[in-house]
């Protein structure tokens, strides 16, 4: 518990050192401009857009999906996780949508789960990019259809979904549904290590509130003027695989997770209290 309760004391001052950092982070939807047409209006750069929208999305949904196996109708865990998403950061899209943005995003989350009957399992995140003012929240509902055999692994299907908070000018709602098959080993008698595969779908709903953007004159002139600027809803899908493994023990959970893509790739590590 003392240990536990250091981390979270040691990620509660990298949160509030990210915070004093620029928030690189922040989107930047004025960015997405491309041009001007006849009367001066801006024109959204809407392939860019999605793109970037795309590889936000996958980062600040939620990480870690552990194994198969649910925590039993009593059980409850709530614990600390750390990710790092590699992003295309050289890319256009990035450095329009965002100022210097870094080579891996990093997100800090809050993970509660809580075991019900009929090997289903409830849980709730809440999620922080660093550096930015952007938080995410999202629910989760697994179902463990083949569990607690001795030769057999388990497998699981799940579902999820949560929205991102913090920005005024983008709004991105995420869902999907992932199917783990996982196998606990128990070392000792007194540790479990539990590896796991998957796979996740992943769908965004991304668009953006009306903003205002630089306009440009009719005639050739500077920007003098500011045009309205909305992007319209993009539905952009992601597939990913899923690789990890937990340790486990009286109480104290730990494990590692790589989510695999072809343009993201996020690494997580967790540390948490199991009941």
């Amino acid at each position: 518990m003392k240990r536990f309760s250091s981390l979270l004391f040691v990620s509660l001052l990298a949160f509030m050192s990210s915070t004093a950092l620029a928030d690189n982070m922040d989107p930047v939807i004025t960015g997405f401009v491309k041009g001007y047409d006849s009367s001066g209006n801006a024109i959204p750069d809407n392939d860019r857009f999605t793109s970037y929208a795309g590889e936000l999305g996958a980062v600040i949904a939620p990480k870690f999906l552990s194994p198969a196996n649910t925590l039993g109708s009593y059980g409850f865990d709530i614990s600390w996780e750390m990710s790092f998403t590699h992003i295309n950061s050289q890319n256009k899209y990035w450095q329009m949508g965002a100022t210097n943005p870094p080579q891996f995003a990093k997100t800090m989350q809050l993970h509660f789960e809580k075991g019900l009957p009929f090997s289903l399992q409830l849980g709730g995140i809440v999620s922080h990019v660093f550096q930015s003012g952007l938080w995410g929240l999202a629910m989760d509902l697994k179902w463990a259809f083949v569990e607690g055999f001795k030769y057999v692994p388990d497998f699981s299907v799940s579902a999820f979904v949560g929205t991102l908070l913090g920005s005024k000018d983008l709004a991105i709602l995420n869902a999907g549904m992932n199917l783990m098959i996982s196998k606990p080993f128990t070392v000792g008698g007194v540790m479990v290590i539990t590896p796991y595969a998957g796979y996740r779908f992943l769908y965004m709903n991304a668009s953006t509130h009306l903003t205002l953007a630089p306009g440009k004159h009719a005639n050739g002139a500077a920007p003098q003027k500011m045009v309205p600027l909305v992007f319209p809803r993009r539905n952009i899908y992601r597939h990913q695989g899923i690789i990890g493994f937990t340790f486990s023990g009286t109480h104290v959970i730990a494990g590692l997770e790589l989510a695999l893509a072809p343009s993201v790739q996020s690494y997580t590590m967790k540390f948490g209290l199991t009941f």
